[in-house]
């Protein structure tokens, strides 16, 4: 269900999961991705705290990210994104939601920043139209 973006029938199907395996930690991992995915973020945070118990790639700390700046948490969505950069220095989204954040809470240097560098990964990976909605967004805050 998961693979095929039925995150609504995945979820039970993964409750189950839990019950006969709840040491199985990539299973509290899914979990969070289905309920970030149907916009239930706080329950999708939940269980992506779980997960970071075992899970130490970076996948986590971005979906961890993206729940909080869904919020309107924009300095948890900066902490956890950071640390998502630590582990993928390369992640041009999670800079661009960084920087997104920064403007929200004023502190416009900080986004211009991380802003730019999402703009650079976004051109080097080929993705011109995100490098291009950056660009105009970075054009306002001038």
């Amino acid at each position: 269900y998961l693979m095929d973006a039925q995150y609504g029938q995945a979820i039970p199907e993964f409750k189950e999961a839990l019950r006969i395996n709840p040491e199985d930690f990539d299973i509290y991992y899914y979990l969070g991705v289905c309920n970030y995915k149907l916009e239930q973020y706080e329950e999708a945070i939940t269980y992506l705290k779980i997960a970071l118990e075992k899970k130490s790639d970076g996948e986590p700390y971005y979906y961890l990210g993206v729940c909080h700046y869904s919020l309107g948490q924009f300095p948890e969505a900066i902490t956890y994104l950071e640390k998502t950069l630590g582990i993928n220095p390369d992640d041009a989204d999670a800079y661009s939601i960084i920087g997104v954040s920064y403007y929200l809470l004023g502190q416009f240097p900080q986004a211009k920043e991380n802003l730019s560098k999402a703009q650079d990964l976004f051109k080097k990976e080929g993705d011109y139209l995100k490098a291009k909605d950056i660009e105009d967004f970075l054009g306002k805050i001038n």
